[in-house]
């Protein structure tokens, strides 16, 4: 006689085996040296010695948690660890940990814009730790130490980027070296470089230089460049302890509407710098 009371039973053992089934479709393969990823991705293992350059890209609205494991180059003068193209894509470490070295640059944010970082570290890469190309980027709680040349640079033309709670320090050369416009920098370090702390250069108009420590350079503290810059604002910073003056302006008087403001400092080289 047919037990009609086993229907739900086997019902429900369809319907587990089923859905399992579908879970296990879904599962993305491991994401590997030269992968490009479009959507989102967790890394499960470290990706070391990756020969393909980059070695990993984020292209148009890919995300990658790097879930606290590393990746790194092949070492020498050229190589991407991280490659952010296109737009809107998320580089992140929910677990901390990891760490990008070995590259020329271990994260280059590049393409269209609009991308986020999020508590990365790239260490002991050859040109920069981060580099920004691009428009409208974000990095946060982010660590770009001891890299051999600069820990965070911000290239000409790679405007409105934004980098907040981040540091730049012991670097081979300078902590943050800012040339495009509308640069804001914000509770931030940039501590024990082998050059300046932190370099505005000369095309670096609009930048906004809020609440960052630059102590212990081999260069200034905070250096803005000769030429003509405006509407530079450097506030509420703390530079001390620096090998050159802590606070330099290149601009006789402080030319180009910049202020500097309330700023703990011990040496200057101009009067206009508060």
């Amino acid at each position: 006689m047919k037990n009609e009371n086993l229907k739900p039973t086997k019902v429900l053992i369809l319907t587990a085996v089923g859905t399992a089934s579908l879970l296990l479709s879904a599962v993305s393969p491991a994401v590997s040296c030269g992968d490009v990823i479009r959507d989102a991705q967790v890394l499960a293992s470290d990706i070391l010695n990756c020969s393909s350059h980059p070695a990993i890209t984020l292209d148009d609205n890919g995300s990658l948690d790097l879930n606290g494991y590393s990746v790194s180059c092949t070492g020498g003068d050229t190589g991407i660890g991280i490659l952010l193209q296109g737009s809107n894509n998320i580089l992140e470490d929910s677990a901390g940990g990891s760490l990008i070295s070995n590259c020329s640059t271990g994260v280059s944010i590049e393409g269209d814009g609009f991308h986020h970082v999020s508590g990365i570290s790239a260490s002991a890469n050859s040109t920069a730790g981060i580099s920004f190309t691009s428009l409208y980027n974000v990095v946060e709680n982010s660590y770009a130490n001891n890299n051999t040349a600069i820990g965070i640079r911000i290239l000409s033309d790679a405007d409105h980027n934004s980098v907040f709670f981040s540091e730049a320090n012991g670097n081979g050369a300078v902590g943050f070296r800012i040339i495009g416009e509308s640069t804001f920098v914000s509770l931030s370090e940039a501590n024990d470089n082998s050059g300046s702390g932190i370099f505005i250069a000369t095309k670096a108009n609009y930048s906004l230089l809020i609440r960052n420590t630059a102590n212990n350079n081999g260069g200034n503290g905070i250096l803005r460049q000769s030429g003509y810059s405006y509407d530079t604002v450097v506030v509420g910073n703390t530079a001390m302890g620096n090998s050159q003056p802590d606070l330099v302006d290149q601009q006789n008087d402080c030319d180009g509407d910049a202020i500097w403001a309330e700023n703990i400092f011990i040496e200057r080289n101009q009067d206009c710098i508060q």
